[in-house]
C-alpha cells in the first residue's frame, strides 16, 4: 500500500462524530437486528477516511430488513469538501454515491477513495456502486467516474444523437456494437471514443459492477496501473 493510502485508510482508524447519540444509536440497532455490519463495516464502504469528520449519520430499516444508511462527511486535512454515501445492506446490496466535492482535485484522492471503497465493498458482498454522473460548471464525473470504471447501457435516441455527433467529429461511423459507455470509451481504437466522450459526453447515471472480471474492474485496474498507485486488495 502506497503511504497516502496507508494514511487515508490505515490503523488506528480516527473518525470524529458530530454526535456521538447517532453513533451509539446506530451500533444498538444493529446489534439488535443481528445484522453482521458493524459501523467501522459501514465507514469502511463509504470510504470515509481517516481525520474525517462524520455530521450525518442517519438510518432506517424498510421491509425485509432491508437496511440503509446516510453518512456524509467532510475532512479538510485531504481536500474533501463534501462526502455523502448512502448504503443499501439488502440481498441485492449497492451503494449510493450522492455527493463527492474535492478541492484541490487532481491529486488522486477521489481514486484512491474508489479504489478502497470498491475492495471493501467486494468483501462485504455487495453488488455495485451507483451514482448520478453529472456535467456542469464545476462538475466533471461523467467523465471522471467513466474513467474509474463507472458503465451506463445508453438509450437508443442517446445513441441515435451520440452516432450524428461522432461522424460530423471525426469522419467515421459509430460500430453498431457500441452500446455502453465502456464500449464508446475504450472499444474505438487510437483514444477517439475517449477524446469523444470527454468533448461531447453528457450527465448520466452510471454504475460500478462489483462482479469479479467486469469491465468496471478492469477499466479501475488498468487506470491503477497507468498511474502507478498501489494500493492494497484486502484493508
Amino acid at each position: 500500500m502506497d503511504v497516502i493510502s496507508q494514511q487515508l485508510f490505515g490503523q488506528p482508524r480516527q473518525i470524529d462524530f458530530v454526535d456521538q447519540t447517532d453513533l451509539e444509536n446506530l451500533e444498538n440497532s444493529l446489534l439488535e437486528h443481528g445484522h453482521t455490519f458493524q459501523v467501522a463495516d459501514l465507514l469502511d464502504v463509504a470510504a470515509i477516511p481517516n481525520s474525517s469528520v462524520v455530521s450525518v449519520l442517519d438510518y432506517a430499516w424498510h421491509p425485509n430488513e432491508e437496511l440503509v444508511v446516510r453518512i456524509g462527511a467532510e475532512n479538510p486535512t485531504w481536500g474533501i469538501k463534501t462526502q455523502h454515501e448512502y448504503i443499501f445492506a439488502s440481498s441485492d446490496a449497492y451503494i449510493q454515491i450522492d455527493n463527492l466535492f474535492l478541492d484541490p482535485t487532481g491529486n488522486q484522492i477521489g481514486t484512491r477513495l474508489l479504489a478502497h471503497q470498491v475492495a471493501k465493498a467486494k468483501t462485504l458482498g455487495f453488488q455495485s456502486i451507483e451514482l448520478l454522473a453529472v456535467r456542469g460548471r464545476e462538475a466533471n464525473g461523467y467523465y471522471t467516474w467513466a474513467r474509474l470504471g463507472f458503465n451506463c447501457l445508453f438509450t437508443e435516441p442517446e445513441l441515435e444523437q451520440i452516432r450524428t455527433v461522432f461522424v460530423r467529429e471525426t469522419n467515421f461511423e459509430l460500430p453498431n456494437e457500441i452500446l455502453t459507455l465502456h464500449d464508446l470509451m475504450f472499444g474505438i481504437e487510437a483514444g477517439l471514443g475517449l477524446d469523444f466522450w470527454r468533448k461531447h459526453g453528457f450527465s448520466k447515471d452510471m454504475s460500478f459492477d462489483l462482479r469479479d472480471g467486469s469491465s468496471s474492474e478492469i477499466v479501475l485496474n488498468t487506470y491503477l496501473e497507468f498511474k502507478l498507485l498501489e494500493l492494497a486488495l484486502e484493508w
